[in-house]
């Protein structure tokens, strides 16, 4: 029996063994490898729960040579002596809030499918300003007919199909209006919800199921709350399909009475294949922007919570134009506390740092970091197991960044070439405007062309000194 039961452990432990597989070797070089579980935080990352599903063979590979030549750009760089470069020094003192952010960020997307979804839906009627034939610009109002509208639809005499039937008749948006007034369901939880706001915003916090007037510049909306839940990602699918098996029944219903159809009203008609494949679209795409775009979601309300504002000159860098700065500058405020050019010299003191620099590296590390210091998501960052990948990642594409730069030869663009490209584009790009119009713009162009040439040149002879190997026999499609 013991024999049996110790056997069965063997090959328990074998089992566990072949699937953990994180050690796995699939990039090598002299000097260094990528081994799986690092292409997995790579994935993670950029794209969340949804990594294996972005993870295709040459998705994979393209990661893999991207990751292994920065760390050959790094194993070159300290040959050189990089690391002791007064530019090095320079930023060294930043890279662990920058890993910090990195790990923060893969941390908010690792768990984004763990985040419930706040699905709000929405029944309206659209009056549109514009009248027929009307000139660019003209308006007429339509507030009279919205509340005379408003009142019938909410007189409590009306039965769910007949308010349907009241917004087919008198919307003008071309789509809804066939499917009873019923919006696509709104994530107002979602990074997108700003944008949306206007028509979720004004029923936000209502409990009663009557429609509010909402007066646009091209329209007014009658809108009302039908319902808001909580649902996480698994589920949201369902949200969808829910929706366009309703609103279907609905328009074929119509089309069907219509004693005639515009021709492209039967455009909006689906089958149940289609019902269920753009169900599933939404659902991803609702999912997938939102982990993409789940730090930038987190931000704003942060920001209004600890009074964040960014004065002028802080913002000097992002508009190309650079003030006199002083050391009492304001720069930007946070909790009721101005921070000054001042305080950032203090932060960044290496004199290889030019303003543009201090002020960039303020925008990208040390203002997120200030404002997240409290997040607990952050506080843990430095404890997480990735966080040791990303310092080595973030370090890794500093040394590179300063290695390229010395050595890449500028790209250099003639006159002759610019003109060339402009006799060949002068028609189709630049629609007959003047060479000297164009010029500068034509000789950006190019050398950005040039750089990005030489750029994988060198990369392409690092790969090839350094024996890039990517062992693609262990990779398989949509899976990490």
């Amino acid at each position: 029996m013991k024999r049996v039961q110790l056997f069965l452990l063997l090959c328990s432990c074998l089992a566990l063994n072949a699937c953990d597989n994180g050690d796995q070797v699939l990039a090598e070089f002299s000097g260094g490898q990528v081994i799986r579980d690092e292409l997995r935080l790579a994935f993670t990352l950029n794209y969340g729960p949804a990594a294996e599903s972005k993870a295709t063979t040459e998705e994979q590979i393209q990661r893999l040579r991207e990751l292994s030549l920065l760390r050959i750009q790094a194993i070159e760089a300290e040959k050189e002596g990089v690391p002791d470069s007064t530019g090095f020094k320079a930023r060294e003192g930043v890279l662990e809030d920058q890993a910090r952010l990195l790990t923060y960020q893969y941390i908010v997307r690792r768990d984004s499918s763990e985040r419930p979804f706040q699905m709000m839906l929405l029944q309206g009627l659209t009056l549109s300003k514009t009248p027929p034939g009307a000139q660019p610009g003209e308006t007429v109002s339509r507030t009279a007919e919205a509340e005379e509208l408003m009142a019938r639809l909410n007189s409590g005499e009306l039965s769910a199909s007949e308010i349907e039937d009241l917004i087919h008749q008198h919307s003008d948006n071309a789509r809804y209006r066939w499917f009873g007034g019923y919006i696509d369901p709104i994530c107002t939880s979602c990074a997108t919800a700003p944008a949306l706001a206007v028509f979720t915003d004004p029923v936000a916090d209502m409990d009663s199921d009557h429609f509010v007037l909402v007066d646009q510049p091209a329209a007014v909306w009658l809108i009302r709350k039908l319902d808001e839940e909580e649902v996480d990602a698994d589920d949201l699918r369902d949200v969808f399909t829910t929706y366009y098996r309703r609103t279907q029944r609905i328009a074929r219903a119509y089309i069907d009475q219509a004693d005639s159809v515009p021709m492209n009203a039967r455009d909006i008609l689906l089958s149940q294949e289609q019902m269920e494949e753009l169900a599933g679209q939404q659902a991803d795409r609702t999912i997938e922007f939102e982990t993409q775009n789940a730090l930038a979601a987190r931000m704003p309300p942060i920001q209004r919570a600890r009074g964040f504002e960014m004065f002028p000159a802080g913002n000097a860098a992002r508009n190309g134009s650079i003030p006199a700065l002083t050391s009492e500058t304001p720069l930007f405020r946070i909790d009721d506390e101005i921070y000054t050019y001042g305080t950032l010299e203090a932060r960044l003191p290496a004199p290889e740092l030019s303003a543009q620099d201090r002020l960039e590296l303020l925008h990208s590390t040390i203002i997120p970091c200030m404002l997240l210091e409290n997040e607990p998501d952050f506080q843990q960052a430095n404890d997480d197991d990735a966080y040791a990948f990303f310092y080595e990642l973030r370090k890794s594409q500093l040394l590179g960044s300063l290695l390229l730069r010395d050595r890449l030869p500028p790209a250099v663009v003639s006159e002759a070439q610019a003109r060339e490209w402009y006799d060949l584009q002068r028609e189709r790009q630049f629609q007959g405007q003047p060479y000297a119009a164009v010029r500068d713009a034509i000789r950006s162009h190019l050398e950005q062309i040039e750089a990005t040439r030489g750029l994988e040149a060198l990369l392409t002879q690092l790969a090839q000194e350094y024996e890039l190997k990517i062992n693609r026999d262990l990779l398989e499609p949509n899976s990490l």
